[in-house]
């Protein structure tokens, strides 16, 4: 219960301070998104969009870890091959979280809110469990891995839901059953 109280007494802190919360709220978001176009675009029932919305969860949330790895591989390798990648401050300071983005958003004194959300992305995706900086394209990579492959498989789960929520429905009254071949 402690736990809980201090998180809702400052939910930024410990949304900065915790990756595991970005991704509960962004793949929660993600989820929102996915069943409201469902809601709207196909004729699915509220059940059957909740058990859609918890499947894309679970496959957002299994498929983050994988993706900030890919992700952080790529970039590695590309490291070392281009070791400014970074210098360019005009595409570092476009690089959610990246450190030339916590320095231009410190530099023309950005709302607060902006800061914390670029050194909660830092935090998450430039800094090693070991507490090592990675490098400008091994965090940014990791960072697009993390955030995009999420996106795949909610979608991938959400498109696919009304046509496999349609196979396990019962007929309604009037509505064919079977057709057989003339």
């Amino acid at each position: 219960m402690r736990f809980a109280t201090e998180m809702l007494k400052n939910p930024g802190k410990y949304y900065m301070e915790n990756a595991v919360a970005q991704d509960v709220a962004e793949t929660l978001a993600g989820a929102g998104i996915s069943a409201g176009g469902q809601l709207l675009f196909t004729d699915m029932d509220p059940t059957e969009i909740g058990v859609s919305s918890g499947l894309g969860i679970g496959a957002a949330i299994a498929a983050r870890p994988v993706g900030a790895r890919i992700g952080y591989g790529a970039g590695r390798a590309f490291d070392k091959h281009f070791p400014n990648a970074g210098d360019n401050e005009l595409i570092g300071a476009m690089m959610v979280g990246s450190p030339q983005a916590i320095k231009v958003a410190q530099s023309q004194n950005m709302p607060e809110i902006v800061q914390q959300m670029h050194q909660a992305k830092y935090n998450q995706n430039y800094v090693r469990p070991d507490g090592t900086e990675r490098g400008f394209l091994e965090g940014g990579l990791g960072m697009w891995g993390r955030q995009y492959i999420d996106n795949v498989a909610q979608l991938g789960v959400a498109a696919a839901s009304p046509l496999v929520m349609s196979t396990f429905r019962e007929p309604q009254v009037g509505e064919p059953t079977a057709q057989l071949p003339t």
